[in-house]
C-alpha cells in the first residue's frame, strides 16, 4: 500500500528546483487518504511522467503562473468503463494537473 498524497507532497519538494520563482505550485490532496495498492517500480515510472508533465507546464508559462496538482478518490462506474476500455470499475485514486499556461494547438 502506498499513500499517493504523501508521495506527491514529497515530489512537490523536488519540483521546486525545476521551476522558476514566478510559478506558484499548489498541491491539493484529497480529503481522504489516497492509498493505493501499487507496484512501486511502476508507480515511480508514473511519477516520472508526472514530473515531465510539470516541466512541460513550466515551459508553457513563460511569464509565470499557477500550477496545481490535485488528488481525488473516485469510483468508476460501468458506463465510464465502457467508454474507456483500459479502465476497470471500482475505487481509484486520480491525479490531475492544471496550469495557467498558453495551452496547445489542436
Amino acid at each position: 500500500m502506498v499513500n499517493l498524497d504523501d508521495l506527491i507532497a514529497g515530489m512537490a519538494k523536488s519540483v521546486a528546483h525545476m521551476i522558476r520563482e514566478d510559478i506558484r505550485v499548489s498541491v491539493v490532496p484529497s480529503s481522504e487518504p489516497g492509498n493505493v495498492m501499487a507496484d512501486l517500480d511502476e508507480f515511480r515510472h508514473a511519477l516520472m511522467k508526472l514530473m515531465n508533465l510539470i516541466v512541460n507546464a513550466r515551459d508553457a508559462m513563460p511569464q509565470g503562473g499557477d500550477l496545481t496538482v490535485k488528488t481525488a478518490n473516485v469510483d468508476l462506474d460501468e458506463k465510464y468503463v465502457r467508454q474507456h476500455l483500459e479502465a476497470s470499475a471500482g475505487p481509484h485514486v486520480v491525479v490531475s494537473v492544471s496550469d495557467t499556461g498558453v495551452g496547445m494547438d489542436r
